[in-house]
């Protein structure tokens, strides 16, 4: 073999490896990149389950009902919500709605950012009974607060008024 033959066999050798080691390091780099995409959003889901897991209605109750005059009757709601989780709360919408009454009952509050540790109390004045409405001592009141996040529901609480 000539010295030419030699320089060109080691030649075609280098550029197959150069081109064997490219291939590798784009497939490596690929995977690297869907690794990371992986881990984003497995941290995002470990994010959602936190907040879904950790804000929660703590207390929901009424002290009462009262007629402000005329032809209905309000009932005080208290609503304390509590993110005991690692990460601040964004967009948790509250809906407080009488069972029995699908009509003027319902009432819906988007919340502020709630951060970790924080509280937040909610206090709304809801109808109870009007003049379309059962007679007062003909049924019990109740009241279901819902807490969501995201369209997704967190917690749920009900309350008889009695």
């Amino acid at each position: 073999m000539n010295a030419r033959t030699v320089l060109g066999i080691v030649v075609v050798m280098i550029v197959a490896m150069l081109s064997v080691t490219w291939v590798a390091y784009s497939q490596i780099s690929q995977l690297q990149t869907r690794n990371r995409d992986m881990q984003d959003q497995f941290s995002e889901t470990q994010k959602q389950l936190d907040l879904l897991r950790n804000i929660k209605i703590y207390e929901f109750s009424s002290p009462g009902w009262w007629n402000p005059g005329g032809v209905g009757t309000i009932a005080d709601m208290y609503v304390m919500i509590v993110n005991n989780g690692t990460t601040d709360v964004e967009g948790a919408t509250l809906e407080i709605r009488r069972l029995d009454v699908d009509e003027g009952t319902n009432i819906t509050r988007t919340l502020d950012i709630l951060h970790p540790g924080e509280t937040t109390i909610q206090e709304r004045n809801v109808p109870v009974y009007g003049i379309f409405n059962y007679p007062i001592y003909e049924t019990t009141p109740t009241f279901v607060a819902t807490l969501k996040l995201s369209n997704e529901v967190v917690d749920v609480q009900i309350l008889s008024l009695r």
